[in-house]
This record gives structure tokens, C-alpha cells and sequence, in this order.
């Protein structure tokens, strides 16, 4: 089995559930992605998008990560599809891999690995300056920027157990519509 370089920052199995469903047959299922402030879409399938090249690899081609994220969403993806879709109730296993699901989501976009090297940033300039000030040399600050490379896929790994704890312990509810013409818009940031 070859490596999984090319990794999702919004699961398939999640975007999935937003192809158009007037796909033509002998056509991939595609999803219409609109740029922010744009009326122009583009038709594209959802192996295509939202995914990067070693996204969540650590260094020296550790897929850890990546496998971790892919046995989450194949298990969602079972409870979606006989469950949720189906609007039976979840088990309490069932309610723990959707709320663990439901933390990488949050955890996982391009959006919190900025918001996580951004705060990382901040603490090296700080250290550099606390460094400057009092005559040190740089070592903290060296340390803190060593750190930033991996900061936000040591904080998928750290953070989506505690999340998921938390999730578990909250109510869940969907929302579904008898209207099958009711379309819904889901975001590169979707939980």
C-alpha cells in the first residue's frame, strides 16, 4: 500500500454528502465550490479539493496522523450511512466516534493550523525580545520556532481526544428537511 501523501483537510467521505445530485450519468459526482464574494462556481469531485500534499505527515514520513484521521472518518462514515442518514439514534459508541469526527473537523482546517502558527509566531518574537532585553542567547526562541513546523499537527493529535471528551458529554441534534430541493453550503471551515 502506498503512502497517503495526498491528504484532506475536509474528508471526501464528509463532502461527499453535498455532490450535485443532478450529476449527469457517466459524470464523477462533483460539488459546486464558490470562491467568498463570487457568483461564479466551479464543478469539481470531492477527491479533488481541500486536500494538500503531506498536509498532517510528520517528519520523516510519519503517516500517523493521516491513518488516525482516515480509521475516524471510515467509522463516521458507517454511522452516517446507517444511521444518520436514517435518522435512527446513535449508540454511545456511535456518539463518541461522531463527536471525535466532529473535533477533528475543528481541529484539521487551514484555518486553525494558521491560528496555531500564528500564536506559536507570537511566542517566538516574544522570546527574542525577552532574549535582546536581558542579554540571553536564543535559545528559547530557536526552541519555539523548531516547534512551529509541527505545531498544528501535534495539536490534532493533542486536541482532538480532549475535544472529543468534551463533545460527548454535550447533546446532539440534527437538523433535516422533509424538502428535497433545500440545498445546503458547507465551508473549507465547515464545523
Amino acid at each position: 500500500m502506498s503512502n497517503p501523501k495526498n491528504q484532506h483537510i475536509i474528508p471526501q467521505c464528509y463532502l461527499k454528502q453535498f455532490v450535485d445530485p443532478n450529476t449527469p450519468a457517466g459524470y464523477e459526482p462533483y460539488v459546486w465550490i464558490f470562491e467568498r464574494n463570487s457568483k461564479i462556481g466551479k464543478k469539481k469531485a470531492p477527491k479533488n479539493i481541500l486536500a494538500e500534499t503531506d498536509f498532517y505527515t510528520l517528519e520523516g514520513g510519519d503517516y500517523s496522523i493521516e491513518k488516525s484521521l482516515a480509521q475516524i472518518e471510515s467509522e463516521y462514515s458507517a454511522i452516517f450511512e446507517k444511521k444518520i442518514k436514517n435518522k435512527l439514534p446513535l449508540t454511545p459508541y456511535e456518539h463518541a466516534i461522531f463527536c471525535a469526527f466532529v473535533a477533528a473537523m475543528l481541529q484539521r482546517t487551514v484555518r486553525q493550523k494558521e491560528n496555531i502558527e500564528g500564536f506559536v509566531g507570537q511566542l517566538v518574537d516574544w522570546a527574542k525580545q525577552l532574549e535582546i532585553v536581558h542579554g540571553a542567547e536564543p535559545k528559547s526562541s530557536v526552541a519555539w520556532e523548531a516547534t512551529k513546523k509541527d505545531a498544528h499537527k501535534i495539536s490534532v493529535i493533542e486536541m482532538v481526544p480532549e475535544i472529543a471528551k468534551i463533545l460527548t458529554k454535550m447533546n446532539v441534534a440534527f437538523l433535516c428537511t422533509k424538502n428535497k430541493r433545500v440545498a445546503y453550503i458547507t465551508s473549507d471551515s465547515p464545523a
